[in-house]
């Protein structure tokens, strides 16, 4: 999504106002769709890591139970939907294609 908002910036000055403000926000709001999601999955990945990292220091149980934790919230934002959401927030406009065939780029 960065990659791309940083694509429009490039693009900006070949773009009215109104496409370039529509084109930049719809990687930002896909974007923030999926942020909770990739949050989630960054914390359980880094329990893993810690808990690798630190076999013996602290009771097994202690970072199992924290990942159960962590695992049964990300399994709620999963049922949030976020990933159809955010491909339909960058499907919103299916004409962005063409105006960018058609371009000044």
């Amino acid at each position: 999504m960065k990659k791309t908002r940083a694509l429009v910036r490039l693009a900006h000055s070949g773009l009215d106002s109104a496409t370039y403000r529509a084109e930049l926000d719809a990687p930002r709001d896909a974007g923030r769709l999926l942020s909770r999601t990739r949050n989630a999955d960054v914390m359980l990945a880094t329990v893993d890591a810690l808990a690798a990292r630190y076999v013996g220091h602290l009771p097994a149980t202690t970072f199992s139970e924290l990942r159960d934790s962590l695992a049964a919230r990300a399994r709620e934002r999963d049922s949030e939907d976020a990933v159809p959401q955010a491909v339909a927030a960058l499907r919103g406009d299916r004409r962005a294609r063409p105006r960018v065939a058609a371009g000044p780029l």
